[in-house]
């Protein structure tokens, strides 16, 4: 791994920080990304950010709803099981 040293205006350098810090990362991961997307090269993660977050959404809403409703337990637990599957195919 090879490590750089950047200069920039610090109004510039601000603005970056600030950036990785509202997408909630470093400012080295911050850059990969940036770096990417100039290359038309978003990692799907990104891309897909509001996706999946909705599917994530969705997911704790249904798994709630299980726990909640009058449902028998081998459903309860077949659904649950199936959500599971669907999350971690959604992961990757």
């Amino acid at each position: 791994m090879k490590r750089y040293n950047l200069s920039m205006p610090d109004s510039e350098a601000e603005i970056f920080e600030q950036l990785a810090l509202d997408n909630g990362m470093s400012k080295s991961s911050f850059l990969r990304i940036l770096i990417a997307s100039y290359q038309n090269n978003t990692p799907d993660f990104i891309a897909n950010k509001e996706i999946i977050k909705l599917e994530s959404d969705i997911i704790t809403l249904l798994k709630s709803f299980l726990l909640q409703n009058k449902i028998s337990d081998s459903d309860k637990l077949y659904l649950y099981e199936k959500l599971n599957s669907l999350e971690n195919l959604f992961k990757g």
